[in-house]
């Protein structure tokens, strides 16, 4: 296996990769593939992959409309659907765990959708129908 983790992967190559190739969630790319089509590299490494996903986060802090789904992959939200789809998954994580903190801390856990302005997932499913 190559060593992927030495190859210096910067936040740069992770944005031109996802605006270049990963528009919208047809075009999603799994952390693996990304990370190969980097590093050119058909082999990964997990160092590499949490460096990837490092630099996601980052880019997320600075405003960058990247999704995620484990069905779908990596993306770049092509329509605000997909950015709110995205947003929702995300907040359905972190709501366990937030219900958690709540729960050994005795009180009860904030509405983190309502704060963010984002409808709870089986919300949209409702509305669908």
């Amino acid at each position: 296996m190559i060593d992927t983790s030495a190859v210096a992967i910067t936040k740069e190559q992770v944005l031109d990769q996802l605006q270049r190739h990963h528009n919208g969630r047809a075009n999603g790319v799994h952390i693996r593939d990304l990370v190969g089509r980097i590093t050119n590299s058909v082999l990964t490494d997990e160092a590499a992959e949490r460096k990837v996903r490092k630099l996601i986060e980052e880019l997320r802090l600075a405003h960058y409309p990247i999704c995620a789904h484990p069905d779908t992959g990596y993306y770049l939200a092509a329509t605000k659907a997909e950015l709110h789809g995205a947003c929702g998954f995300l907040l359905a994580r972190a709501e366990t765990s937030v219900a958690q903190v709540a729960a050994m801390l005795n009180t009860e856990a904030p509405d983190i959708y309502a704060l963010l302005g984002v409808r709870r997932p089986h919300e949209k499913e409702k509305e669908a129908q």
